[in-house]
């Protein structure tokens, strides 16, 4: 969606670009700007508050699901490593921030039906450097295999998780080449949006799949 200049031009300054305007033409583009504007800040603000809601959801979902893993493993968040505690899902990012691997992992996490394994197996941060190679798909088919039990996709068996280190593992940034099809991850000119639409996409697939 567009967003309108914040402001309108004077009619002399409309009349540099549109030379054969009368001032009932000019009155009726300022008053379409003006609804369009208005418009788009509900739009902006509806998305906005769904967002909110949803991760509000989410939330409430990840905090009730870890603390029954609690009670059965209570040494289990001193067995995760800080990083996935510190990092924010997609869906809790502000629209000036751009997101990034470790955005998406969390996300997963945050959805998931069994969000202590991900994040016991995520802890190893030798397997985080791993996926980060990997396309989109083959991530989700791979936590999908970690979450169910389903064990190491064919590349290889997967990393036993190991103490978790203070290092903090290279995030890979989203991009890559301009997308040719919706399975493509979008570009480096793409904007947050296309990102975050992307990976939703990705996360809503995977949770079909399930």
């Amino acid at each position: 969606m567009s967003v309108p200049s914040e402001k309108f031009p004077k009619y002399a300054e409309y009349l540099s670009t549109h030379p054969d305007a009368e001032l009932e033409d000019w009155l009726e583009a300022r008053d379409s700007w003006r609804d369009q504007r208005h418009a788009d800040q509900i739009a902006r603000a509806q998305q906005a508050d769904a967002r909110t809601r949803t991760l509000s959801q989410r939330t409430q979902t990840f905090s009730a699901k870890m603390q029954t893993a609690v009670q059965t493993d209570p040494d289990l968040l001193s067995k995760v490593h800080p990083r996935l505690l510190q990092t924010k899902p997609l869906s809790g990012l502000a629209p000036d921030e751009p997101p990034t691997f470790g955005n998406f992992l969390v996300e997963q996490i945050l959805a998931s039906e069994h969000p202590e394994k991900l994040l016991l197996h995520l802890s190893n941060d030798q397997e985080v450097q791993r996926l980060a190679a990997l396309d989109p798909d083959r991530v989700i088919r791979e936590l999908a295999k970690i979450e169910y039990g389903l064990g190491a996709a064919p590349s290889g068996p997967v990393p036993v998780p190991a103490r978790p280190s203070n290092a903090h593992p290279p995030v890979k940034p989203l991009g890559g080449s301009p997308p040719h099809d919706a399975d493509t991850p979008p570009g480096d000119d793409a904007d947050d949006e296309a990102h975050r639409l992307y990976w939703n996409q990705k996360e809503l697939a995977r949770r079909r799949r399930g």
